[in-house]
Parts: structure tokens; sequence; C-alpha cells
């Protein structure tokens, strides 16, 4: 895929690696390929496409990589029902700052983006209102305010941000 894409745009300068998928289950109830599932989706991809897009950004001294995990996923907490999920999120942070520690040297910058509850039309409006008392900012993220993260991290304004994690969840993941 990364051939491909090189070949017919020229170069990658940004990889943004998005929200894997995500399932609530008890840990004693989680299967073994529900389990494979969470870091299948959430951390393996990560690694194996900066592994593919370092090679050309290391080579024109320039990029970025973002990948998403999750609000609070830097608390290390106990999660019963989304083990695999949270684990492999907090794990995309540390492969955030292992990646950023190893690539800022060939001027790439490696940073993580941890959304809350964010109304991106995938979770039932009953459950987003539910939460909405337990975020201390008091309403629910828009995929707007994600956006903006995104394209700060993009922008020569964070050109000396590397290996961050930026929380947007109303101060809920915190």
């Amino acid at each position: 895929m990364v051939t491909q894409v090189e070949k017919e745009w020229g170069r990658i300068d940004a990889l943004i690696n998005g929200a894997g998928p995500y399932h609530r289950v008890n840990l004693f109830d989680e299967t073994i390929e529900g389990w494979k599932d969470m870091f299948d989706g959430n951390l393996h991809p990560i690694f194996y496409l900066a592994q593919a897009v370092a090679p050309g950004m290391k080579a024109r001294k320039a990029g970025h990589i973002i990948n998403f995990s999750m609000a609070n996923a830097d608390q290390m907490e106990a999660q019963p029902d989304v083990t695999a999920h949270y684990i492999a999120k907090a794990g995309v942070l540390i492969l955030t700052r292992t990646l950023a520690k190893l690539l800022a040297p060939h001027g790439i910058t490696v940073n993580a983006i941890s959304p809350g509850f964010i109304d991106s039309g995938s979770a039932p409006p009953q459950e987003l209102a539910a939460m909405t008392k337990r975020i201390p900012a008091g309403y629910i993220g828009t995929v707007d305010d994600t956006v903006a993260a995104v394209r700060f991290l993009l922008s020569d304004d964070a050109r000396y941000v590397n290996g961050a994690n930026i929380q947007i969840s109303g101060a809920w993941g915190i």
C-alpha cells in the first residue's frame, strides 16, 4: 500500500493512524479472537505502517505521524470491560514516544491524539448524554475539535512538538 501511494503521489508527507475497532466485553468473557482483534486493529498497524513510511520520510528529512489513542489510556487504570482495547491504546502511546525518539533526528514528528467522548455519530445519543455529566467541560466534543488538533500537529507551528499526547476530552481523560 505504501509503495503504491508513493508511486502515485511521489511521497508520503503524513501518516494518520485513525481509531481502530472497539468492543465492550468483560475480560473473563473475552475470546482469543476478540483479544487479537483489538491489537490487530489498534496497535499492530501503527507499527507496520510507521516502519513502511519511515524510509521515505527519513530520506526527505521530513514527515509527520499521528496516532490515535484514547483519553485516559495513560492513566493505567483497570478497565475490566475494555481491557484488550485499553492495553492496545496504552501501547499506542508507548509506540508513539518510541517512534518520536527514533525519528526526531530525521526531521519527523510523531505524536498521539487521545479523544474522549466525541460526537462522531458512532455512539448512541443516550450514552453521550449520560457521559456529559462526567465531563468537566460539560459537553461532548465534536469531530471538528479532533480535526483542529490534527491540523495543528501537521502545521509548522508544531515543528518542535514530538512525542506528545494531546487529550481531546474536555478534561474527562485526565
